[in-house]
């Protein structure tokens, strides 16, 4: 089969060997580039099948949303819903040091695969993952409507954020120096919120989120942030 693979000679697409071992085979529809793709080429990170963002179909034909995290489901992160955090031997994540889903075919664990509703094209589906980050990262920094919020980068990550219903009613300037190429290219409004691309620094980004102050309220010089996952 084909696959998406970072070779000497940078990605390429190659023949690898259909996968097999336990789990559901599926048919890969669509399969997104994470900038996390890019970074592991960019650091030579080779040996595996690219891509953890994606969706396919199953022998029958129902699609799914694959969930890339392969975890145990026993250890104490796991049992308490953060199975990102599983510490069990064998846990991965698809796509990253273990093979993904730019392939044609993959075998997943059963427990991974989301079945689609039926308004939700599987072409469209790869989009699920980045969707669920933006849905986690709006929900714990409790956006509230007609609050100032602050996006950093213009990926498909900081524009999913702007389209969640919490952050619709919610304002922020343009960042000068933002390209057009980070606007939401439907139902754009130049009054309303905005993604700043990734050149901007923390310093000018803290400048943004809190006007007129060095350092975020609360937190004293050389501190470092807590940040839940």
């Amino acid at each position: 089969m084909h696959a998406v693979m970072n070779t000497d000679f940078g990605i390429r697409v190659v023949d690898a060997d259909e996968p097999s071992g336990a789990g559901v085979r599926s048919s890969v529809v669509s399969a997104g580039i994470c900038g996390t793709d890019v970074n592991l080429v960019a650091a030579g990170i080779s040996g595996f099948i690219y891509g953890h963002e994606f969706a396919g179909v199953d022998d029958s034909g129902t699609g799914y949303f694959v969930e890339p995290i392969v975890y145990g489901g026993k250890c104490g992160e796991c049992r308490s819903g953060h199975t990102q955090r599983c510490a069990e031997p064998g846990n991965t994540t698809l796509g990253i040091f273990s093979d993904g889903g730019m392939a044609e075919t993959v075998v997943v664990p059963e427990y991974s695969l989301l079945a689609l509703p039926a308004q939700l094209d599987v072409k469209d589906a790869c989009l699920i993952e980045p969707a669920a980050i933006a849905w986690h990262g709006v929900r714990r920094a409790q956006v509230q409507p007609g609050k100032r919020f602050l996006v950093v980068g213009g990926g498909s990550i900081g524009l999913l954020a702007l389209r969640q219903p919490a952050t619709r009613d919610s304002t922020l300037t343009w960042m000068p120096g933002t390209t057009t190429n980070s606007r939401p290219r439907s139902g754009w409004d130049p009054a309303g919120p905005a993604a700043i691309t990734t050149w901007c620094s923390t310093r000018q980004a803290a400048s943004r989120a809190w006007p007129g102050r060095r350092r975020p309220p609360g937190r004293e010089a050389g501190s470092s942030p807590s940040i839940p996952v």
